[in-house]
């Protein structure tokens, strides 16, 4: 399986999406990152924990706090320490995110339209199934720099 352009083109996938998808979102000050935790918010009810948060987008504390301070700066969320644990913030959606909600949902379901526009059911099945198996593959891996060496 030598010289698969596998690697190269889930990268050129995902750099192009993120910046189509950031160029869509730019009059309101928002990027995709910044829709992926409303939308969390979104499917939950308004309301998650930063740590919450981090264990669905899998990404780092530091990169999560970031976002959320963008997001609370540009008037989308707000934050409050938790009750029970005064170490977690409660993350929670405000009107302007909800105002927002039915154009973020709707953009994304267009840019994904357009992604898979000549691809049938069929593929399209089959493309998550195979996307499926390589993020099973990738999480997989223990988180240490051998784990590109152990692919050797």
């Amino acid at each position: 399986m030598e010289g698969t352009k596998v690697f190269e083109y889930l990268k050129l996938i995902n750099d192009r999406t993120r910046h189509q998808f950031d160029l869509s979102l730019k009059e309101w000050n928002l990027t995709f990152s910044q829709a992926g935790v409303l939308r969390l918010l979104y499917e939950n009810d308004g309301q998650m924990s930063q740590r919450e948060i981090e264990k669905a987008m899998q990404v780092s504390h530091p990169t999560i706090v970031g976002l959320v301070s963008r997001l609370e700066k540009n008037g989308f969320v707000t934050t409050h320490t938790c009750d029970t644990d005064h170490r977690n913030k409660i993350i929670e959606s405000t009107d302007k995110a909800l105002e927002h909600r039915a154009y973020v949902q709707s953009s994304r379901k267009k840019f994904e339209a357009l992604l898979l526009a000549h691809l049938s059911d069929q593929d399209v099945s089959e493309l998550e199934r195979m996307l499926s198996q390589i993020r099973d593959n990738i999480f997989a891996l223990p988180l240490n720099e051998d784990s590109c060496k152990e692919a050797r």
